[in-house]
């Protein structure tokens, strides 16, 4: 089975593929564009870092609060997603004050700096259904690994060495990997480091080892469900 794990970047999307659950070889794709990403990997399953379902009220998604109470210390890598009549306002203060209006409480800079990847996975989600993709987070999946959250954050030296270890651990070569963007390719350390850790948890759902947050996940209006698999 062919799997990804997906992250978003500054000027795109970065994708770790890996075959069999080999990630020694694993491989990596950047591109602009989530369609043209998933076009290009053709992977049976990939776990991308980005709010998949939305609530349109009067309450915020289950999937959050979850991850908080299984992230004890790490509870600020987790962002609230916006209801889904935020994302159609033209500024941060106006879909901040939607979002309050809807289900009780304002956005983040945060989360309004990732609406319009949320807006473009959204859309691409349909076309390729969640049979093919679904929702991760990171810091979800290396407490699935560790069976604890991470002891430090990733955005310290001693956090981006205790997931390096942990990928070093996996097989993933993740200097090879990065033999393999442009010179030119906004894509950091970290969005590196995630996606091939959702890479991991994708290998996991295609062999049924894998977990999902919460228990019994919610679905919107649309039909899609809301749950992290890691």
């Amino acid at each position: 089975m062919r799997v990804a794990g997906i992250d978003g970047c500054k000027d795109g999307w970065v994708a770790v593929v890996a075959e069999d659950g080999d990630f020694g070889t694993a491989t990596l794709c950047h591109r602009a564009k989530l369609f043209d990403l998933l076009s290009e990997i053709k992977v049976d399953l990939a776990v991308v870092d980005i709010p998949i379902g939305l609530s349109e009220g009067p309450s915020g998604r289950l999937v959050e609060h979850a991850l908080r109470r299984q992230l004890p210390g790490r509870k600020s890598s987790v962002f609230n997603s916006p209801c889904r009549q935020a994302t159609y306002e033209a500024d941060y203060e106006s879909a901040s004050n939607t979002n309050r209006a809807v289900v009780g409480v304002g956005l983040s800079q945060q989360t309004w700096a990732l609406v319009p990847k949320i807006v473009e996975a959204d859309c691409v989600i349909r076309q390729f259904g969640q049979k093919r993709i679904k929702e991760g987070h990171p810091e979800m999946s290396f407490c699935a690994f560790w069976r604890r959250p991470a002891r430090a954050s990733k955005n310290s030296v001693k956090g981006t060495f205790e997931r390096l270890n942990a990928l070093v651990s996996l097989g993933f070569d993740l200097s090879m990997l990065s033999e393999g963007l442009a010179s030119d390719a906004k894509v950091a350390t970290d969005d590196l480091i995630d996606a091939a850790i959702l890479c991991w948890s994708a290998n996991r759902v295609v062999t049924s080892k894998h977990e999902t947050t919460p228990d019994a996940p919610q679905e919107d209006p649309t039909g899609l469900t809301m749950s992290i698999s890691a």
